[in-house]
Order: structure tokens, then C-alpha cells, then sequence
């Protein structure tokens, strides 16, 4: 009889350990969240307010953050001004957390097809908030080219002027460093 409550013990014990364990990665765990949102944004050039130009940004996709791995974006980035990016796909944009300069970066790379070609389009390095509430994509110039250099062509938001662009490009770049 007495090992026998012994062992019933222990079962109770290990049953309370895994609930346990069960609610902390369910609370902990940061499942794939769906992800649609509409910005105004602001196409700029670092040091010049007269550059200023309104957009608007669309995302609609999944953002998955695995325990192991990278996070990643799966689904449209649509970036009104530039019409490739409502047609073509992007290719999933993996987020990196782990690399010297900053957290939550990735690349905007799109594919198409244009009469029977296959066409990839690397639009440009994003920075994310952690929310994903706020962006600033450095543009990959010249936009439809293929030799392309990083220059000082951004777009931030959700921003509707100049000043409130680079609110956010120097916050991220804060929060990032």
C-alpha cells in the first residue's frame, strides 16, 4: 500500500510539472501571427525634406518567430509607388536578430515574370520594430536596374511628412543598435 501511494504521487508530481511546462511554452511562445496592415509612408532622402514623397505600404502575410531558427515574413509587401511590388512575389524575407548591427532587418526581394523572363527585383534592406508597427526600408538604387547600390533613398512608416519619417528611421536605428 505505501508504494503504491508513492507512485501515485510521483504521477501527480510529473502531471504537475507538465501542465506546467505546457502553459509556460504556450504563454512564452510566440505563435505565427497574421499580419495585415495598411501605412502611409514617406519616400525620402536622409538630409534633403524637399525629397518627401507620400506612399502607402501594405502588408499582408504570416510573421512566424520559431524558438530555433529565423524569424521570416511570408506574403505581399505592396509599396504603392513601385507597381512591381503589387504583381510580382516577394520571396520570404527572413528577419535576422543575430547579426552585429541590428535586430529585426531582412531583405525585400521580389520575383516575376515578364514576357517569359524571369525577373528578381532586390528593392531594398527593411527594419522593423518588434510590433511591426513601424519600418524604414533603405531603397536599393537605381529601382528597376540591375546594377544597384544602397543609397540614401528610404521610406518610413507609418509616416505623413518628412519629420515624422525620420522620427522613425532614427528610432529603429536606436532600437537596433
Amino acid at each position: 500500500m505505501g508504494q503504491r501511494k508513492i507512485k501515485i504521487k510521483h504521477i501527480i508530481f510529473g502531471g504537475i510539472i507538465f501542465v506546467i511546462s505546457m502553459l509556460t511554452f504556450l504563454f512564452s511562445y510566440d505563435f505565427p501571427k497574421k499580419i495585415i496592415l495598411e501605412f502611409p509612408a514617406v519616400e525620402y532622402r536622409e538630409g534633403e525634406p524637399l525629397s518627401a514623397e507620400l506612399t502607402t505600404i501594405i502588408v499582408n502575410g504570416n510573421l512566424t518567430r520559431p524558438i530555433y531558427g529565423k524569424s521570416a515574413f511570408e506574403g505581399q509587401f505592396i509599396i504603392d509607388k513601385y507597381e512591381f511590388t503589387k504583381t510580382y512575389d516577394l520571396i520570404g524575407t527572413f528577419l535576422f536578430d543575430d547579426i552585429s548591427f541590428a535586430n529585426n532587418v531582412g531583405y525585400l526581394n521580389y520575383f516575376g515574370v515578364v514576357k517569359g523572363e524571369p525577373i528578381i527585383e532586390q528593392f531594398g534592406t527593411i527594419w522593423l520594430s518588434d510590433d511591426f508597427d513601424q519600418l524604414t526600408i533603405l531603397v536599393n538604387e537605381p529601382v528597376g536596374e540591375e546594377q544597384k547600390n544602397a543609397g540614401y533613398l528610404r521610406i518610413s512608416a507609418p509616416a505623413e511628412n518628412y519629420d515624422e519619417a525620420m522620427l522613425i528611421n532614427e528610432k529603429i536605428e536606436n532600437e537596433n543598435k
